[in-house]
């Protein structure tokens, strides 16, 4: 194997900040590399689809032939989900979409979630814009309705 380096919770804003501007508004990151393939977990297979059904822009930060899926076995399981989003501001419809989904799939597993914004000037730093370590899914899912509340009365 590669140069291994895990990204999840311990992500380096140097790393974002250093990826290229990308033609997306919402990419799904890594939870690891190997060399020059991402590593994802297996239960985000379906999540840029399912974003792009929702009517979102999203996609991985890798090609098909560069992203291997991982699994994991046992209880509790962690999934953590990282997205970067580019210039333009997060639509409602992304919280909307993260709310539904992680309350239906996974209500009672664990997750963490970390929405980064990815500026495009090379002197722009990357910003977490939400960040929730670990939770149930239904816990995640109200922590994001309530961001995205107070996030909406604040504009």
């Amino acid at each position: 194997m590669g140069d291994k380096t895990t990204l999840g919770e311990d992500i380096e804003e140097s790393w974002i900040e250093r990826l290229p501007a990308f033609d997306h508004d919402v990419i799904i990151l890594p939870e690891a590399l190997d060399g020059d393939a991402g590593i994802y977990r297996d239960e985000l297979s379906s999540l840029a689809k399912e974003m792009r059904i929702a009517g979102l822009d999203a996609a991985y930060l890798h090609d098909q032939d560069h992203r291997t899926w991982s699994g994991r076995r046992g209880d509790p399981i962690l999934v953590p989900i990282l997205l970067a989003i580019g210039e333009s501001s997060v639509p409602s419809a992304l919280f909307f979409f993260l709310d539904q989904w992680i309350s239906g799939r996974f209500p009672s597993s664990r997750v963490s979630i970390r929405i980064v914004h990815k500026a495009k000037s090379p002197a722009g730093k990357a910003k977490d814009i939400l960040k929730i370590i670990s939770a149930s899914g239904d816990e995640a899912a109200k922590a994001i309705r309530e961001f995205e509340r107070g996030r909406s009365e604040g504009s």
